[in-house]
């Protein structure tokens, strides 16, 4: 994870945990470089909380797309049918397996549901008494 997006947006190691829902000493970990490498459920809170995309967070380039051009029907009617907050429509639009998209709202709501319960698991798997993502 690139640490420079954390001091460009002004926020410091714990107000970054904080406001995204990741305990500070995993953060800490993941910064230094010392930990294990953080899941994609872990890597997008941050990236929503800092206000940058996942490829920005890992210091990778990608191209500027009309991101409304570049959502599948499906995943538009998925996101309409269970009112999709934009930032994980967005996340969803990027993905591909062995290079396209699912092609039906329910597949999309599977890979949707299997990404809130990966998150869902790593927050309990830190903090067993915390709730985690809603429905």
């Amino acid at each position: 994870m690139s640490a420079n997006y954390a001091t460009r947006r002004a926020y410091h190691s714990p107000e970054l945990a904080q406001q995204s829902n990741v305990s500070k000493s995993y953060l800490s970990t993941v910064e230094n470089g010392t930990g294990s490498r953080p899941g994609a459920a872990v890597l997008h809170k941050l990236a929503v909380t800092l206000g940058v995309s996942l490829a920005d967070l890992l210091g990778r380039s990608i191209e500027a797309v009309d991101s409304s051009e570049d959502i599948p029907s499906s995943l538009r009617e998925f996101a309409q049918q269970h009112d999709l907050p934009q930032a994980d429509i967005d996340m969803l639009a990027g993905i591909k397996f062995r290079g396209q998209a699912p092609r039906t709202p329910q597949r999309w709501q599977f890979i949707y549901k299997a990404i809130v319960m990966s998150a869902q698991s790593e927050t309990q798997s830190r903090d067993p008494e915390h709730v985690g993502l809603g429905n």
